[in-house]
């Protein structure tokens, strides 16, 4: 999840002020907390770490994973990112755990 696009959204603004402080929106920007800062630490890092995205083309954080896996790939982190018809809830996550367990599992 990309912690900037889901506290844009202000729907975790309050577990995020517990986790990173009263300031956590200007916090998380190249930190730890930061997918972006992460990424490039991997690849800095000269990891082969395998990563998956798997993203429901109606979530509300789409457009935010969409950013990020474009930025993650174009810096040559090994991501595959996939998006299927669904939302940000359970029922998509059970669909599509078999597919993300093959993935790490199976190498598939």
């Amino acid at each position: 999840v990309d912690m900037q696009g889901a506290t844009n959204t202000g729907i975790w603004d309050n577990d995020a002020r517990l986790i990173f402080g009263e300031d956590f929106k200007t916090s998380i920007a190249g930190s730890d907390a930061d997918l972006f800062t992460l990424a490039d630490k991997i690849v800095a890092d000269g990891s082969d770490m395998r990563f998956m995205q798997i993203e429901g083309e109606s979530d509300f954080l789409l457009e935010g994973n969409r950013k990020f896996s474009k930025y993650a790939q174009d810096k040559g982190m090994n991501l595959t990112y996939k998006e299927y018809p669904g939302d940000h809830n359970w029922d998509f996550w059970n669909t599509h755990i078999g597919e993300v367990m093959d993935f790490f599992v199976y190498g598939k």
